[in-house]
């Protein structure tokens, strides 16, 4: 069900699930997010229908649905997720 962000994470698309799971447990240990069930993180690949992303306005960005996550009352912040070669780093937009 839909739960406000607490987390807006940046990744790279090629990161194995698993992998990405457990930055993420580390991350909400490094920030002592004990309650782990209660911590919810934002993705993209989640939240957008990667298909139609044509039906974003491009001309006003704040309208995506990241520009809102981020800017949410419940957001404390971007989590950038990194694999061992940094990737997420490399790609441009």
């Amino acid at each position: 069900h839909k739960q406000p962000p607490m987390w807006m994470a940046s990744h790279w698309w090629g990161t194995p699930f698993p992998l990405t799971v457990r930055m993420l447990q580390l991350q909400a240990r490094s920030r002592h997010l004990h309650a782990a069930a209660s911590v919810s993180y934002w993705f993209d690949a989640f939240a957008n229908n990667q298909w139609k992303v044509q039906e974003f306005d491009e001309a006003d960005i704040m309208r995506f649905p990241f520009a809102r996550a981020m800017l949410s009352q419940s957001c404390m912040g971007t989590v950038l997720l990194c694999d061992p070669g940094v990737t997420a780093l490399l790609r441009t937009w």
